[in-house]
């Protein structure tokens, strides 16, 4: 449709979600690892290794005096991580000056798993921890591994936190949620094996993209002619 200012805008059926506030989203993020640690579950956050995951670590570091466990970093988010921290003088000069000396991941309370057995030891330890891994959607890596063990006991949570595909098992988590909130307890197919779904699941808005409300703001904002999507 053409705006009155004559800025064409994608209609509203297109995509009506508005992002949530970044820093509202940490903080929610944040409450909800504080309070399921607290109350002894394990937490798994499913992030794409190039990218979120970082963010997602970055996060935690700042608001690390809120988090009294652990923090877990596996699959080739730690990889990633280590190639960030090879390369500082690439990266924002806020990000880097506050690691001071140290890594600018692993620090604090965040470690990198060593190996296949470290990555057993954490999935089935009984203290409260969270585990950062890829692969985002679920669809396969580390991130699998952990979701299988920790998603049948009610006191651990599943955050997902970024676009979840129609196909994957993320996406089905998200659509679960409701039979979960009637009391139901649905399962879900991962690595090929059935398991009933139990844990808290919830999402948060991370996204690094523009909302509709934001790219309708720049068009306006710049004033064009035309605009080309």
């Amino acid at each position: 449709r053409l705006h009155q200012r004559g800025v064409l805008v994608l209609p509203r059926h297109v995509d009506e979600r508005l992002h949530a506030t970044r820093h509202s989203e940490e903080i929610r993020l944040m409450d909800t690892l504080k309070r399921v640690t607290e109350r002894g579950g394990k937490v798994l956050i499913p992030a794409f290794a190039l990218g979120r995951a970082q963010e997602v670590v970055q996060i935690i570091l700042a608001y690390r005096d809120q988090l009294d466990c652990p923090v877990f970093v596996d699959g080739m988010v730690r990889s990633v991580c280590e190639a960030y921290n090879g390369f500082s003088d690439l990266l924002p000069k806020q990000t880097v000056r506050a690691s001071g000396e140290e890594h600018l991941f692993f620090r604090s309370n965040i470690r990198g798993i060593r190996n296949i057995q470290h990555r057993s030891d954490v999935a089935m330890r009984q203290e409260p921890c969270v585990v950062v891994a890829s692969s985002g959607m679920l669809t396969g890596g580390a991130s699998v591994f952990y979701a299988s063990h920790f998603v049948s006991d009610e006191r651990n949570a599943i955050l997902l936190t970024g676009y979840q595909d129609e196909e994957a098992p993320g996406r089905f988590l998200q659509r679960i949620m409701r039979e979960k909130d009637q009391g139901q307890t649905p399962t879900l197919n991962l690595a090929g094996k059935q398991v009933s779904v139990r844990c808290e699941i919830d999402t948060y808005s991370l996204s690094a993209h523009a909302d509709e409300s934001e790219l309708v703001a720049i068009a306006q904002a710049l004033k064009p002619s035309e605009v080309m999507l």
